[in-house]
């Protein structure tokens, strides 16, 4: 997603690719895998896995605020390179996320017809970044065009904009009580949410109710400069991924990981609403320590296979459920049943593998025509 392609960081640590790789993938199987039965045990450990895809973002999350943090400590933060900063960003992320935009509100309704083009009103959180904010934008547009995956852009824009300016106004020795406090706040705002019976894009996506996640990986990067015996990865390290972890699955495999999309429910459906967001950012925290350092998991992530898919995450996460409803319309799990004789679960399988293949192969020509040029150093 928005963490993908920091080249000059990225070739030092091969292993984020690894960890942007996992990040898209789980976000694929959650959005990707519809009409599934994850309640036939080992069998359906996929779709189990599936159930806590939106986890991924929760990873990307981390990374974003860790390459952000290390790119603005490393390079001295000043007014005229928070210019220059924004304007990397910009030039990186805006793009394809534009041509995105024009496709589904001009391109389809004008010369398909299939809706019409959206009014001001529904565009503008969309082109402006605070679609997090609107109940309405996390739906589908037409009944074609999947739009709801966008408030995670919006989330990542808004703490790109506010960030650097806490890094350049904050000194050295506040910079980490700041980050610990945005820790912090995350659960509590959701707390106050859910006591005050918010719905749940409220502490799903909006900016407030995401800051663990960013928070933790501008912690991992703050304490990479400031503490010395960050340099080998400690016990504790590993426990809180493996605690976490195991946490993460024993919700999917007792079918409790939809509780974050849940208004209402029981006592133990608020309470993961409130924690698995920052459970997620601590886990996947850890797991990024361990991976910035020499061991078999960063070996492990450091495979040259996951490249490719790093590197055309973000355009991937972009298309993917742009074109979801539409092939929902056209190929449906149950029309490959039909024809296949497939069970249920099988033709979600191929659903996913299907529409996958489509979105990284969409990425890919996102990286070749758009991307790739942008990244090109300038002359």
């Amino acid at each position: 997603m928005l963490a993908s392609n920091l080249r000059s960081i990225s070739e030092r640590v091969p292993a984020l690719d690894g960890l942007r790789a996992i990040a898209v993938l789980l976000v694929l199987a959650f959005h990707l895998t519809p009409d599934h039965d994850s309640n036939r045990g080992l069998a359906s450990l996929y779709f189990k896995v599936a159930d806590i895809g939106w986890i991924g973002v929760d990873l990307f999350f981390v990374l974003s605020g860790y390459l952000i943090t290390s790119i603005l400590v490393r390079e001295r933060m000043s007014a005229r390179r928070l210019l220059s900063f924004w304007a990397r960003r910009l030039r990186r992320l805006v793009p394809v996320y534009l041509i995105a935009l024009l496709i589904v509100f001009f391109v389809v309704p004008l010369l398909l017809g299939t809706y019409t083009v959206p009014t001001l009103g529904v565009q503008l959180p969309y082109w402006l970044y605070y679609s997090n904010y609107v109940p309405t934008a996390y739906g589908d547009l037409g009944g074609r065009v999947g739009m709801g995956h966008f408030w995670s852009l919006a989330v990542e824009m808004q703490f790109y904009l506010v960030w650097p300016v806490v890094i350049l106004f904050f000194p050295q020795h506040m910079r980490l009580k700041a980050t610990v406090a945005l820790l912090l706040v995350a659960p509590c705002f959701r707390w106050v949410a859910i006591v005050n019976e918010a719905p749940w894009h409220v502490t799903f996506g909006f900016l407030p109710s995401r800051l663990d996640g960013l928070a933790a990986g501008s912690l991992v990067a703050l304490a990479s400069v400031r503490i010395a015996s960050f340099k080998r990865v400690h016990a504790t390290e590993y426990a809180i991924a493996v605690a976490g972890g195991s946490t993460l699955a024993f919700v999917a495999w007792y079918g409790l990981a939809g509780a974050v999309f849940q208004s209402q429910g029981r006592i133990v459906e608020h309470i993961l609403r409130i924690t698995l967001p920052t459970i997620g950012a601590l886990t996947f925290g850890a797991l990024l320590v361990i991976a910035l350092r020499p061991n078999i998991v960063s070996a492990i992530l450091s495979w040259r296979g996951f490249s490719p898919l790093a590197r055309c995450s973000y355009a991937a996460y972009v298309s993917h459920y742009l074109f979801l409803p539409e092939l929902l319309r056209q190929m449906p799990p149950s029309v490959l049943q039909g024809r296949f004789g497939l069970g249920q679960n099988s033709s979600s399988f191929v659903f996913f593998l299907v529409a996958t293949s489509l979105a990284f192969f969409i990425a890919s020509l996102s990286w070749i025509f758009v991307e790739k040029k942008l990244l090109r150093p300038r002359e």
